[in-house]
């Protein structure tokens, strides 16, 4: 991937962006995905859009998110480009290119909505439908999965049994020890844990050799103190 992320010179855009930003109604989370274990809200590319798309427009702003191949992986690349020529760009790979073209487009549609945010800074908000008090309640009933509001289309009924099957080299139970111990730590159930696994591998492929090196060593290290 391209290291160069943005033009030599984006003080026309930074401007720009900034009276966008101003101009930029609420983005409301207008979704809600259920799960048996789990509920949470989120804003749909098309919320996001049609909240923004006047603003950019008014100051000369415009986001082009193409779809590229670096070797054999595929690439999602936000540009957000300024009338001046002046521009800023991410990019972000798929997390499979074997998956199939319905799964992979459901990805892409993620990976857009959550690029366009990361680049204009902007995060959407809960419909509280006028009752603070309501709101109040719904965001910290759904403190957990807010923050785990990463690729809510993907969800699925029982993320518990569907790490268990993606993994298995590993063992159920200590598989079953790690979540635990990871979504204590974090403040969430082990089923968002789960979910967030599911759409973020490196939650477990980064962290769960180490947790089983240090875990494993645990009882021996107990009986040498004793």
């Amino acid at each position: 991937m391209n290291n160069e992320f943005m033009s030599q010179d984006i003080s026309k855009l930074s401007e720009s962006l900034s009276k966008a930003k101003a101009a930029f109604g609420p983005i409301l989370k207008n979704k809600t995905v259920k799960t048996k274990s789990f509920s949470y809200d989120y804003a749909d590319l098309s919320s996001i859009e049609d909240t923004i798309k006047i603003p950019m427009m008014e100051n000369g702003l415009v986001i082009m998110q193409p779809m590229i191949m670096v070797g054999a992986q595929r690439v999602l690349v936000t540009i957000l480009s300024h009338v001046s020529g002046q521009w800023i760009k991410g990019e972000i790979p798929l997390s499979s290119n074997t998956i199939e073209m319905q799964t992979m487009g459901k990805e892409i549609t993620y990976l857009r909505r959550y690029s366009l945010c990361s680049i204009l800074g902007i995060t959407p908000e809960d419909d509280t439908d006028g009752n603070e008090e309501a709101g109040k309640d719904k965001i910290s009933s759904k403190r957990c999965e807010d923050r785990i509001v990463v690729r809510s289309e993907f969800a699925v009924e029982n993320p518990l049994a569907e790490i268990k099957k993606r993994y298995p080299s590993h063992e159920p139970d200590m598989l079953e020890k790690y979540l635990k111990i990871c979504s204590e730590k974090k403040g969430w159930t082990q089923e968002a844990f789960a979910q967030a696994a599911l759409e973020s591998p490196d939650l477990i492929e980064k962290h769960y050799d180490k947790f089983l090196e240090i875990y494993k060593a645990k009882p021996t290290l107990e009986t040498e103190n004793k």
